[in-house]
């Protein structure tokens, strides 16, 4: 009994442990997948399919690659050369060699890209597909534990950062320490762009210096001559093998020997003469100049001749260059008549986002921009001839049966206008993207499927439909073209890794985007009646840059197809749930101004406070559906998507105002720059007006770059911006809609916007400096600091304003966040007889600012100040110092919040006075007479009689009739009454600032008998027993607010 519990408790244990390493391995599995599901193979099979036996081989006998396989050779070899030179062909063969020996030796990762196939330019795909080729290929159970066990961490960790460039790195590092010798050979690095080439070299150039002694990563870059200089940059010691010399020669000659004789085999070459053909080989030969892609376009030029007489002159004119044998292509394709069938397989295989099959070129070709229904008549016969028609400019894949440019340059040739007698046939990058938007739009419209699309919803396949799974096909695809080690490894790479079609699969192939791209759901099912509907119907949104209002039919239909209902979605990415958590997340993969903007709305749309608002009829277009499209598409550069789906928003009839806010914001942050579509017109007359302002002021701080003149706009009927605060900007940017908006000439804006984005937002600890403002803004900060405002506000006055228009002010705020503003590292205050601090040397010169802010020390600090400063301390500053020129509704607002509200000695009342005032009164000014007139009432109202007083001393008599209505003459005639004052002054030593509404002004006896004859007027302020005045903290009927202009010619 004893023996056989021991042996069960030794197989309940084995079992555990065989448990916990098949839970770990479906995790690595699940982590690999997620890692990268790129079929990497394609490339690499089309390439190796085209190179002829015997070829390619020269490279292994040159010392640059027996030293870059050697172990104290350089990590990197750069295989360069020109244009159709042969340097793909050349790198699958090096794949193949390097692929003989197996792991642990030595492993070989391999990416081919390739300029139509978008994915395979971008640095982080072929950077994941490289480190996932070999993590899949090693055997975990051969491995060291610990080291396992750190692949496995590492993993897990790049997974929670999303695959960051540095948790990859780490990967990287780890995994070379399974291997002896690790390969990676990337063909056509000059097809990315040089922000994803700048991305590639820096990373590799980083997994190259962190790998260890116990690993070697070897590295062959293969491109065009283009890339020569960077990667010597980040490679100084790499080492370079040049193509299109004597062997590339060789291996052309081999090529060409070939080709001739299949075209003689076909009867595509004819010739009477048999010594024609060594004179057609010994041209070709002459003038290749180690060009397979020349060697091949003269052949098919060759062939052309319909006489020995005709190959023969065709030989003597034959051009040695590229761009002139693609023109005489052109020329036999128009000689043939079929220019037009070939402009148009030019224009789609250069707009298409997924290379296209035949059977759905054929479809493709065959539409017509807005017809209704597809018959079988209407469909193009022998499209199989399309290469031929093309004049072999575009060719078949073999692997996948789709249609290619037979080679990059021929794409590039025919992008550059020519006004020769075939520039007819070369193309236009944004008319090829509008034509497959046309028709795209036309087709998915089409009667023939409308309903049956409409109503197919992840249907699951029947029992009697055929299954097909990609995965087999490719490995045996694989294993069948390519021989020895690597078409086995390839093949179970291909076999783990291609998706499959298979329902029953979708739980251990799921889907996943290195671009981040969003997963398409109720996808079209590929149709054998109707192929080109999988690309149109989930394609469409792609090519929506271009469609023009202006084509009223297809206007239609694009709004047709915009307003598709959620449940009849085709898989668009803006109703995937990755793309809205990217949202919530604040767009992290667009670096666009407009994304904090867009989160707003993306939040709101989520928190359900738009849910009530969905009410309109049943055919009602989706509010939430409409704004994810305009958002996805503005991020994306579909630009008409985002026209179309805007007008539709802005004209809804259910429009409400909750909804009314967020399209606001749309319209405040829509590329009109890019709009062809009169959106901006649509504007003045459909938004709101103020909600609109406000979102363009936000959308101008957050850095948007321009912002249209709306068309023959003058000003809108319920606008109000006139009548807001001047530090609120409303009015600035109400001129905008007038004027327009451009960043680069008006930065000065943008810096005011944030300003008072930040002010209004309460983030006044997060308010950036001047210097910040400048960086931002692109613009001297020194500029930035004199700029103003249509109200003739600096950024100064702008926050001071901001600031004590707050409800609750805190000791020093002003003061503070000045001096932080303009860059003090402490906040700079009056040292008396001493010299007050000059700005900081990383301040524009401004010799008043470090006075102003010693000022405002004074006042938003402990009021009044104890102890307080010497009467002759303020006069020598008086004489010797003055304040920045501040705008009359700043000065204004420092007497309302800090001055008035405190009761302060009377030579320092006559000080703070005299200080924002000084001279001020004197100049025709009309914001300096209407904050000397409001301060004074603000005094008057709050019982502040010092600080009246002050004011009414640089005040002359004259004016006091001027000043509108009610009985302040009487109250200025009292208070400049020195008798008045001697009556008062006994009072005011009793009091404390928070006893001001105690502080009772004392008439003398004259006064009191003036005033008696109007003290029913006065309504309570006047206690004619006491023969003194004591007002409640606010304006009355007696002493009203000022008028709107202070009624002085010049005012």
């Amino acid at each position: 009994m004893l023996a056989w519990t021991s042996k069960s408790t030794t197989e309940m244990e084995a079992l555990h442990v065989q448990r916990r390493r098949n839970a770990s391995e479906q995790k690595r599995r699940r982590l690999l997948e997620e890692l990268s599901s790129f079929n990497f193979t394609s490339a690499f099979n089309s390439t190796r399919n085209k190179r002829h036996i015997g070829t390619a081989k020269w490279v292994f006998d040159t010392p640059e690659f027996q030293q870059w396989v050697g172990i104290d050779g350089p990590n990197v070899l750069h295989v360069t050369g020109k244009i159709g030179s042969g340097k793909t062909v050349l790198s699958s063969s090096v794949v193949e060699k390097l692929s003989q020996i197996r792991p642990p030796q030595q492993f070989v990762s391999f990416f081919f890209i390739r300029f139509d196939d978008p994915p395979s330019l971008d640095a982080e795909t072929i950077i994941r597909s490289c480190v996932q080729q070999l993590l899949s290929a090693i055997v975990m159970d051969d491995l060291d534990q610990q080291l396992a066990s750190e692949l496995d961490k590492h993993l897990s960790e790049a997974k929670l950062t999303l695959f960051s460039l540095d948790q990859l790195s780490r990967l990287y590092s780890t995994a070379a320490k399974a291997i002896k010798n690790w390969f990676i050979v990337l063909d056509g690095l000059d097809e990315c762009n040089t922000g994803q080439q700048s991305r590639l070299l820096k990373f590799f150039q980083a997994v190259v210096s962190r790998a260890g002694a116990s690993s070697h990563i070897s590295i062959l870059l293969s491109s065009r001559e283009t890339c020569t200089n960077a990667i010597k940059r980040s490679f100084p010691v790499s080492r370079r093998l040049v193509t299109g010399l004597q062997n590339t020669s060789a291996d052309i000659g081999a090529y060409v020997d070939d080709i001739i004789i299949e075209k003689l085999s076909t009867g595509e070459l004819v010739v009477s003469d048999p010594g024609l053909i060594d004179e057609i080989l010994k041209t070709i030969a002459f003038k290749e100049q180690g060009m397979f892609l020349w060697a091949f376009l003269a052949i098919e030029d060759i062939c052309s001749g319909k006489s020995d007489k005709e190959i023969r002159q065709a030989l003597k004119d034959i051009p040695s260059d590229l761009p002139t044998i693609f023109d005489r292509a052109l020329s036999r394709i128009v000689q043939k008549r079929n220019q037009q069938i070939a402009k148009k397989a030019f224009m789609w295989t250069k707009a298409v986002s997924q290379s296209l099959t035949l059977s759905q070129f054929r479809e493709a070709l065959s539409i017509e921009i807005g017809q209704h229904t597809l018959r079988q008549e209407d469909l193009i016969s022998g499209i199989e001839r399309l290469p031929v028609w093309c004049e072999n400019l575009l060719y078949v894949e073999e692997t996948d049966n789709t249609v290619r440019f037979s080679h990059h340059s021929i794409q590039e040739f025919l992008l550059v206008p020519d006004s020769g007698e075939n520039g007819d046939l070369h193309i236009d990058s944004d008319q090829c993207d509008k034509l497959a938007g046309d028709v795209c739009i036309t087709y998915v419209n089409l009667d023939n499927f409308q309903t049956a699309l409409a109503e197919r919803k992840r249907e699951p396949l029947s029992s009697s439909a055929i299954k097909i799974d990609p995965s087999g096909i490719a490995e045996q695809t694989i294993q069948s073209a390519i021989q020895g080690g690597v078409g086995t490894r390839v093949g179970r790479l291909a076999r783990q890794f291609v998706k499959t079609s298979n329902p029953k699969k979708i739980s251990t192939q799921r889907d996943f985007s290195l671009s981040s791209s969003m997963s398409v759901t109720s996808k079209a099912q590929g149709n054998p009646d109707y192929p080109f509907l999988e690309y149109a119907s989930t394609k469409w949104f792609k090519h929506t840059k271009y469609i023009d209002e202006n084509e009223t039919e297809i206007w239609r239909l694009f709004g047709q197809l915009v307003q598709k209902p959620l449940e009849h979605s085709q898989g668009e990415p803006w109703h995937s749930t990755e793309w809205k958590n990217e949202a919530m997340a604040g767009f992290p993969n667009h670096d666009d101004a407009r994304s904090e903007c867009y989160c707003r709305v993306i939040r709101t749309i989520n928190s359900g406070e738009i849910h009530g608002s969905d009410d309109g009829p049943d055919d009602s277009p989706n509010f939430s559906h409409l704004c994810l499209a305009f958002m996805y598409a503005e991020l994306n550069g579909y630009y008409a998507l985002a026209c179309r789906s805007f007008q539709l928003l802005i004209v809804s009839p259910w429009m409400v105002p909750q909804l009314e806010k967020l399209v606001c914001i749309l319209g405040a942050n829509k590329n009109y720059e890019a709009c062809q579509n009169g959106c901006a017109s649509l504007i003045a007359t459909r938004l709101n007006h103020h909600i609109l302002v406000a979102e363009l002021r936000k959308s101008i701080a957050h850095g948007i770059s321009s912002f249209p003149a709306l068309p023959n706009y003058k000003s809108h009927p319920l606008c109000d911006c006139a009548d807001q605060a001047p530090h609120e900007l409303m009015l600035d940017i109400c001129q905008v809609l007038k004027t327009g908006y451009r960043r680069t000439f008006q930065p000065q804006l943008q810096a005011f916007a944030i300003v008072i984005e930040a002010l209004e937002d309460g983030r006044h600890g997060d308010m950036p400096g001047i210097l910040d403002l400048s960086l931002t803004c692109r613009e001297e900060a020194y500029t930035l600091f004199e700029a103003k405002s249509i109200h003739r506000m600096l950024l100064i006055d702008v926050l001071i304003q901001g600031l004590l228009s707050t409800e609750t002010l805190y000791k020093g705020i002003v003061s503070n966040s000045i001096a932080s503003f303009v860059e003090y590292e402490t906040t700079p205050t009056f040292r008396f007889h001493s010299q007050i601090l000059e700005p900081p040397s990383s301040m524009p010169e401004h010799r008043l600012i470090a006075y102003t802010i010693c000022f405002l020390v004074l006042l938003d600090g402990e009021r009044p100040p104890a102890p307080a400063p010497d009467i002759s301390v303020l006069r020598e500053y008086r004489r010797h110092k003055k304040l920045m020129n501040l705008h009359g509704e700043t000065i204004a607002a420092i007497f309302r919040r800090l001055v008035i509200p405190a009761l302060w000695p009377t030579y320092m009342a006559s000080y703070i006075v005299q200080t924002l005032f000084g001279e001020l009164l004197k100049y025709d000014s009309q914001h300096i007479a209407h904050a000397h007139e409001d301060s004074f009432r603000q005094a008057v109202w709050n019982n502040n009689w010092d600080i009246a007083a002050a004011l009414l001393e640089l005040q002359p008599t004259s004016l006091d009739r001027l000043t509108g209505l009610g009985y302040f003459s009487y109250i200025r005639e009292a208070v400049r009454c020195q008798n008045c004052w001697r009556c008062t002054q006994n009072v005011v030593r009793q009091l404390t600032s928070s006893e001001m509404h105690r502080y009772s002004f004392r008439l003398c006896a004259n006064h009191v008998s003036d005033f008696n004859k109007i003290a029913g007027l006065l309504g309570g302020i006047y206690d004619a027993g006491k023969g003194q005045l004591l007002c409640p903290g606010h304006s009355t009927d007696a002493l009203p607010k000022r008028e709107e202009r202070l009624k002085r010619p010049g005012f």
